[in-house]
This record gives structure tokens, C-alpha cells and sequence, in this order.
């Protein structure tokens, strides 16, 4: 289930940015770890580590950047919605560039969180 959601945002990659992200979602999950004993009536937990992932989409460029400028990168991301931005450090773990005959170009981004500072709003 997504989080949070928006149709606009950015991604730097060192010096490489993409500017026009005209979607995007953000989730966040932790780690559950059961503490129950033996004996219990009910089971106990405690949260661990918390982690995020994120997926924005936006046009295709004209002048084609090289794949390598962002994949297996780490980006800085700022993700904005009506409430306001989302700011974190994340890897690029998939791209994808779809053409249809009768719609613009589109590119879809995949993130997996990279900051133990996580997200900022």
C-alpha cells in the first residue's frame, strides 16, 4: 500500500539531475522482531530498523543520458506533493523507458532507502 504520493519531483545523481518526475509513490516499512516466550497468551514485538522504497515516473529526454549515470547510483531526492517535500538519500535499483506510438516517452525510477538519517519533510 502506498504512503505517500505526488506528481512532482527530483533526482540528482553527482552532477546529472532529473527534474521532471511527473509521479510518484513512497513507502515505508520497519522490521518487526516477535519477543513472545513461552507461555504467552499473546504474541509481543518490537520495532527494528525502518526502511523506504520510492518509484517515480516522468517524460523521456531528447538527448538520451547513459543508463550508468543513475542506475546503482545513490541520488538525492525531493519528492513534492500539496503538504509539502519529501527529502532523502536513495539508490537507484531499476530503470525502465517505455515509447508507445500514440504517448511521450516515459521513464519509470525505482529507490531503495540509502541514509540512516531516512526521510525528511
Amino acid at each position: 500500500m502506498t504512503l505517500y504520493h505526488g506528481k512532482s519531483g527530483s533526482a540528482t545523481f553527482d552532477d546529472t539531475s532529473i527534474a521532471k518526475l511527473t509521479t510518484w509513490t513512497l513507502n515505508t516499512t520497519a522490521e518487526v522482531a516477535d519477543t513472545s516466550a513461552f507461555g504467552d497468551s499473546f504474541t509481543s514485538h518490537v520495532i527494528g530498523l525502518t526502511d523506504f522504497t520510492a518509484t517515480a515516473e516522468g517524460f523521456s529526454e531528447t538527448e538520451q543520458t547513459p543508463i550508468a549515470t543513475f542506475l546503482g547510483k545513490s541520488a538525492a531526492l525531493v519528492l513534492t506533493n500539496s503538504a509539502g517535500a519529501f527529502t532523502m538519500t536513495a539508490i537507484c535499483n531499476s530503470f525502465t523507458e517505455t515509447a508507445g506510438i500514440d504517448d511521450a516517452g516515459k521513464r519509470t525510477y525505482s529507490f531503495e532507502g540509502n541514509d540512516a538519517d531516512g526521510i525528511s519533510f
